[in-house]
């Protein structure tokens, strides 16, 4: 049994050094697709020849268009981009614009805050001129009050008695020298008239 069995696994592996290996076939299965492309290369026609190199030599051009079009395309960005840029920058003038304006508000505010200010100091020097006509009013209260005084003391005193009987007296005096004085025109009025009939009767 065992020298059948010896046997059997000689014949094995025998057979399996006769057959070949999986990776020698793929090698040599390359091998021969590359022998039959470089054959066909020899036997392709010089005309199959030029066509291919015209194809080539227009993937070569289509290469070339479609690079101008990554260049238009990257052109159109490039515009796109300053369209945006302007677009910024008329933002930006806008934005200056307003900030303009809102200069001017703010110099309007100013103006209107001097003016207030003004009107502060206005009404300031119109609350003085109000003190002022208080204090022209005090005046005249404490000439009213002086006035009164002066009046009681004049009557109270007896120096203003003595000058009241001396006006008194003034004005007695002058009456009479008045009357005294109407008396001798009189006289002497009458004088004429006698002298001049005395006159007229002597003639």
């Amino acid at each position: 049994m065992r020298q059948e069995q010896e046997g059997r696994r000689g014949e094995k592996r025998t057979e399996e050094a006769e057959e070949p290996k999986a990776e020698d076939k793929k090698t040599r299965r390359t091998e021969e697709k590359k022998n039959r492309r470089a054959e066909d290369r020899k036997s392709r026609r010089p005309e199959e020849q030029k066509t291919h190199r015209r194809t080539q030599k227009n993937t070569e051009e289509q290469r070339g268009v479609q690079k101008n079009r990554e260049e238009y395309r990257r052109t159109q960005k490039n515009t796109g981009e300053d369209r945006g840029r302007q677009k910024k920058t008329e933002e930006d003038r806008r934005t200056e614009k307003n900030t303009e304006e809102h200069r001017g508000r703010q110099k309007n505010t100013e103006e209107d805050r001097k003016t207030q200010r003004k009107t502060e100091e206005d009404r300031g020097r119109q609350r003085k001129t109000e003190e002022d006509r208080g204090t022209q009013k005090n005046t005249e209260e404490h000439g009213g009050r002086y006035k009164k005084r002066r009046n009681r003391v004049q009557n109270t005193t007896a120096e203003d008695e003595e000058e009241e009987k001396r006006r008194e007296d003034g004005e007695k005096r002058s009456t009479e020298e008045e009357y005294r004085r109407g008396a001798r025109g009189k006289n002497r009025e009458e004088g004429k008239r006698k002298r001049s009939r005395s006159r007229r009767e002597g003639e």
